[in-house]
This record gives C-alpha cells, sequence and structure tokens, in this order.
C-alpha cells in the first residue's frame, strides 16, 4: 500500500519529468529553427557561388566578343583605308561609297562590352536569380544598353551588379538568421528590403 508521502513523491517525480520533457521539447524545437535557419542561410551562400560563376563565365564571352570585334574593326579600318586610296585612283565616286557602307563604325555608335548584372524576376529569391549580360543583348538586338535594361526592367526585374547583389545577400542572410525572413523571398519583399537600405 502506498501512503501519502510516497504518493506526493511519486506526483513531485512525475511533474519534474513532464516539466524536463518540455523543456527539452522546447530545446529541441529551437535546435531545429536554428537548423533550418543555417540550411536557408547556406542556400543562400551555393546561390551566391553559382551566380558568380555564372558572371565570371559571361564576362569571359564579353572579353572574347570585345578582343574579336577589336581584330574584325582592325582589319575593317585597314580594308577600308585600302579601298579608299584605291578609289583615288580609279573609279573614286562609287568605290569611295562602297567604301563608306561596309567599313565604316555602325550608325549607332560603337558596340559596348562587359556590362553584365543579375536578374532577379518574380520569382524571387533562390528561385529566379539569373545572369544576363546587357552589353550582348545590345548588340544582337542593335539597342542601347540602356534601352535592353528598361525593357528588362519593364517586365518587373530587379537588376543589380555583382557587388549589390552580394551586399543583398549578405542582409538577407542576416534577416534570416534573426527569424525576420525566411526562404523563398518574393520580389516584393526585396524590393522593400533595398528601398528601406535607401532611407
Amino acid at each position: 500500500m502506498i501512503n501519502n508521502d510516497s504518493l506526493k513523491g511519486l506526483q513531485t517525480h512525475a511533474g519534474n519529468l513532464v516539466s524536463a520533457a518540455e523543456s527539452l521539447a522546447s530545446l529541441l524545437e529551437e535546435e531545429a529553427i536554428g537548423l533550418k535557419r543555417r540550411d536557408e542561410v547556406a542556400r543562400l551562400q551555393v546561390l551566391r557561388a553559382a551566380i558568380m560563376s555564372h558572371i565570371e563565365s559571361a564576362r569571359c564571352d564579353e572579353n572574347s566578343s570585345s578582343y574579336n570585334y577589336s581584330v574584325v574593326g582592325l582589319f575593317r579600318s585597314l580594308a577600308g583605308l585600302g579601298t579608299k586610296l584605291a578609289a583615288t585612283t580609279s573609279d573614286g565616286d562609287r568605290l569611295w561609297n562602297i567604301s563608306q557602307k561596309l567599313f565604316d563604325p555602325p550608325a549607332n555608335g560603337e558596340p559596348r562590352f562587359n556590362t553584365v548584372l543579375v536578374r532577379i524576376g518574380l520569382g524571387g529569391i533562390p528561385q529566379d536569380v539569373h545572369v544576363v549580360s546587357v552589353s550582348s543583348q545590345a548588340r544582337k538586338s542593335r539597342q542601347k544598353e540602356f534601352r535592353v535594361i528598361e525593357e528588362l526592367q519593364k517586365k518587373q526585374n530587379l537588376l543589380l551588379t555583382e557587388e549589390n547583389f552580394s551586399e543583398l545577400l549578405d542582409r538577407l542572410a542576416d534577416k534570416i538568421i534573426e527569424g525576420k525572413l525566411s526562404l523563398p523571398i518574393s520580389l516584393q519583399s526585396i524590393l522593400q528590403i533595398q528601398k528601406s537600405r535607401q532611407l
């Protein structure tokens, strides 16, 4: 038979076990939340590495295009000079007109190279982040770079330099660790963060 003292001791012991179990559950929940946040920050670091690699590749392509354009430009100048010299010794007007059309620089000016930006679309981070070579698109579409940028922005894209993108990821990582954000992060949230930084 259990006396009152034994029963009270068992009840106290049971209460202590319940309290310990609740404390353990709370600690495990906090650890799970912390682990989730650290995992999301790690995903941002993986995204940063992938984007930086794409930027490096795009810049290599741009450098190659710039070099090729310089070589073609040199050839164009030499050929134009030769044609213009020949024009002075033969059918001047006709050869001169041909050389103007073939060998003079494009009417919209010299093409630009090496403008590479990070584009964040409506899907936000990490789903809708891409590298865009503005210079390449401008050359292909025969537009000025600012026109390409305007078109991308009209389609609700946030365009950032490599440095600005890296700074943004640092701010997002801080907010994730603080529990103020979690992945995925919408473009609207990113724009708000960018706006608050400028104030």
